[in-house]
């Protein structure tokens, strides 16, 4: 009588593994990239003159009013920093590997997915932080009854209130730059949240349908791109039971971003300065049987208009 033990060796499947995929990174959609030539240099921040109202009225005859139309304001630089990782790939693990691991490929995907895992983080600890905001008045810190999770939150609250909320921050932007912001960061978790608001859900049922339909929210929310960014990120100590964190935590960004930053005169809220494209090196390790498989990047995000940026920390507990 033949049994599974003897009519079958167990192997690898050939069609199917396992493998954890991150969520969506945002970081070049709020701080896009601009090429740079050189990896540290200036750039040229303009005054508000213009938002200043000059009497213009001449008389007959008389001289045209003379003002100061422009100024520079500052010179602010920036500082390139080159962002590598690297792994071995052995001529024993290319030699044993079953199939469906291809290790050269893995190895340069895993680096890949680690840089940007990175480069994600550094940019919403930057934009989640009080301190990068120009004023105290482009930020708000919610606690208690004013999260929009709390058991005790009013949705219709003519203060706390989701859409009271928004409001003060697209007012507080557009009181500095002249525009509403365009762009609305809202994580996962707080999604989740902001759709089932019966105020939010009572303005987007008569206006949008996706979120009835799909139970998301819309592409569009008070008239800005709403970004869902769902990444995570292991904040246990190596070693440790896995622990996934949000990257951008509980809060909500608004913003003006530019829609075209590479241009000489523009307003937007953050840039990456990139004097290197993101590439992947290999070279041959001889003393270890192995080849060395590199992923670089040469840049750094910057906050260049901190007035185009208001910030609600603590949306929900």
């Amino acid at each position: 009588m033949s049994t599974r033990g003897n009519i079958h060796i167990d192997r690898a499947l050939s069609a199917f593994s396992l493998k954890y995929r991150n969520g969506a990174f945002v970081s070049d959609i709020i701080v896009p990239r601009v090429d740079v030539a050189k990896e540290s240099d200036k750039y040229f921040v303009y005054g508000r003159q213009d938002f200043r109202s000059s009497q213009d009225i001449r008389a007959d005859k008389a001289d045209t009013n003379f003002i100061d139309s422009w100024k520079i304001e500052s010179t602010p630089t920036y500082t390139c920093v080159e962002h590598s990782l690297a792994d071995l790939v052995s001529d024993r693990e290319r030699k044993n590997a079953d199939e469906p691991l291809s290790p050269d490929f893995d190895v340069t995907e895993n680096l890949t997915n680690m840089i940007s895992l990175n480069r994600e983080k550094r940019v919403a600890d930057t934009l989640t932080a009080t301190a990068t905001f120009a004023t105290s008045g482009n930020y708000v810190t919610l606690s208690g009854d004013e999260q929009w999770n709390d058991a005790g939150f009013d949705s219709a609250s003519s203060v706390n209130a989701i859409e009271v909320r928004v409001d003060t921050a697209k007012e507080a932007i557009r009181g500095a730059i002249g525009r509403d912001p365009n762009t609305i960061i809202i994580p996962a978790a707080v999604a989740k949240v902001v759709k089932r608001d019966p105020a939010v859900r009572e303005l987007l049922k008569y206006t949008n349908s996706t979120l009835l339909v799909n139970g998301d929210l819309p592409p569009t929310l008070w008239n800005m791109k709403v970004v869902v960014p769902g990444g995570v990120y292991d904040s246990a100590e190596e070693g440790q039971t896995f622990s996934g964190t949000d990257i951008w935590g509980r809060h909500v960004l608004l913003a003006y971003v530019a829609s075209n930053p590479r241009t000489p005169r523009t307003m937007t809220l953050g840039l990456t300065f990139q004097s290197q494209a993101r590439q992947t090196s290999k070279w041959r390790e001889d003393g270890r049987k192995s080849d060395a498989v590199e992923v670089s990047e040469i840049l750094v995000e910057k906050v260049v208009c901190e007035y185009c940026g208001y910030l609600i920390r603590n949306a929900i507990a």
